[in-house]
């Protein structure tokens, strides 16, 4: 049985994780799935039974990483672990505690999350023990096909997570290797201990986190790309998840778990696809110069699917005037959206591949739609799974929790992939020198910026000429 890896770095990857493995087992996951998730210590709550003597010895420690033995523990509540772990499903070996990060640090520079040696923080000790940790489920694996990195690339995080993966993809070259990196943004240093769960209020404070996120985001999308076969970026700010989009959920945007919930679930669409296949089928229809892909889904969905259809054929096949048709996801994207530069470049809006899944029922006639669908396979991947989503008891959304509804997710590659590329270059070339500075103190070459500005830029470049 092929086996998957999911690693977690960061409060909104984590809580990403969470909902995410409850939606896998609601809708009969198999059992091959390993996590582990990397968070600062003390983040992931822990209440303690009284103990003897004898049993106070079970803490023990490796480096930076502080290992317990759960079994004297009792799990939380959900109203105070804000949606970041269940230990009804995860255990203490699923967890790895950084000490080098805690959740009163404001972890907002991705710089700071390389091991010493390679100018960060992170203690080489820590660092090898977090590669001990990894091994350690790695020779657990017979087949291990897909990696899973779940990245907070707004943060600390992103660099750590950029070490673990290298590691990875070094001891495991044949697996693919996919990252969903979240654009969350940590909120100043604080006292309150829920404050990493809200989008910081003070007009002050998000000017900081705004000019931190150009380096932050670039830097992490440069950098996994390299070590990555598939990334996702998923839009979880303010700043970045519009307003408009998923109308009919009603979510809490500020709010980390139910934003984690929208992102879980449009993963778990779109990855059910390929549940009980090789995980190689992942990859097909992609190509190696664009990694970065768009992630959208729509849910529940009420409407006529084969009328989805017919769109998608219209924005296909309308050589003319393809620019004029409305993408059927425009809505329903989680592609962050940033404010384009004042020298921004207009490209004619184009989608090169679309991987669609449906999801439910539907009517029948959905069937013979995709069966006489005149599009070529290199452009479009189509598949239905006549099983509807089945939504847990504990799904973030309280109004749809223990519901099953239909709905239609979406994989693709288009000129907005290269959009935002290309903007990310350009905030990251224009970045304040004293947002610079606190970075190069951090280990950041001071050529960094350059060298991330011509990699997007290159990346975006393959979206435009194509």
């Amino acid at each position: 049985m092929e086996e998957t890896l999911r690693l977690q770095f960061g409060t909104a990857a984590t809580t990403i994780g969470t909902q995410w493995l409850a939606l896998q087992q609601s809708n009969g996951a198999d059992k091959s799935l390993h996590v582990l998730a990397f968070e600062a210590k003390g983040r992931v709550r822990r209440q303690l039974r009284a103990v003897s003597k004898e049993q106070q010895e079970t803490t023990t420690w490796g480096g930076g990483l502080q290992v317990y033995d759960q079994s004297t523990s009792e799990p939380v509540t959900r109203s105070t672990n804000n949606g970041l772990w269940n230990w009804g499903s995860l255990h203490e070996h699923n967890l790895v505690e950084v000490d080098e990060l805690r959740p009163h640090m404001p972890l907002h520079n991705f710089y700071e999350g390389h091991a010493v040696s390679n100018g960060g923080n992170v203690g080489n000790i820590t660092l090898e023990h977090a590669e001990d940790r990894v091994r350690m489920v790695l020779e657990t694996c017979d087949q291990l096909r897909l990696v899973q990195g779940l990245v907070d690339m707004d943060a600390a995080w992103g660099g750590l997570a950029h070490e673990m993966i290298t590691y990875v993809a070094e001891e495991c070259p044949s697996a693919v290797v996919m990252v969903v990196g979240n654009d969350w943004s940590y909120p100043m240093a604080t006292d309150d201990e829920d404050a990493v769960f809200r989008v910081a209020p003070n007009v002050r404070d998000r000017t900081k986190i705004e000019a931190r996120k150009r380096v932050n985001v670039a830097s992490s999308v440069a950098l996994l790309s390299e070590v990555s076969h598939l990334l996702v970026p998923v839009a979880m700010s303010s700043s970045s998840l519009s307003n408009t989009a998923f109308p009919e959920l009603g979510f809490d945007r500020s709010n980390c778990a139910e934003v984690s919930a929208v992102v879980a679930t449009a993963l778990e669409l779109v990855m059910s696809a390929h549940r009980g296949q090789s995980v190689y089928g992942i990859m097909e229809g992609f190509q190696p110069s664009m990694k970065v892909a768009e992630l959208a889904a729509s849910f529940p969905h009420t409407a006529d699917a084969t009328t989805l259809l017919q769109r998608i054929r219209e924005s296909i096949t309308n050589e003319v005037d393809r620019s004029s048709v409305e993408d059927p996801f425009i809505t329903h994207s989680l592609l962050p959206r940033m404010q384009q530069p004042a020298t921004h470049e207009d490209h004619p809006s184009k989608t090169f591949y679309r991987r669609l899944h449906f999801h439910g029922a539907f009517d029948s006639s959905l069937r013979s739609a995709i069966d006489i669908f005149p599009v070529s396979s290199r452009d479009i991947a189509l598949h239905w799974s006549t099983s509807p989503l089945v939504l847990p008891d504990t799904y973030r959304l309280q109004t749809m929790q223990s519901s099953s509804v239909d709905a239609i997710s979406q994989l693709s590659l288009s000129t907005r992939n290269g959009e935002y590329l290309s903007t990310l270059a350009q905030r990251v070339a224009w970045s304040d020198k004293r947002t610079l500075y606190e970075f190069t103190r951090a280990g950041m070459s001071p050529d960094a910026p350059e060298e991330i500005e011509s990699a997007l830029a290159s990346m975006a470049d393959t979206y435009f000429t194509r």
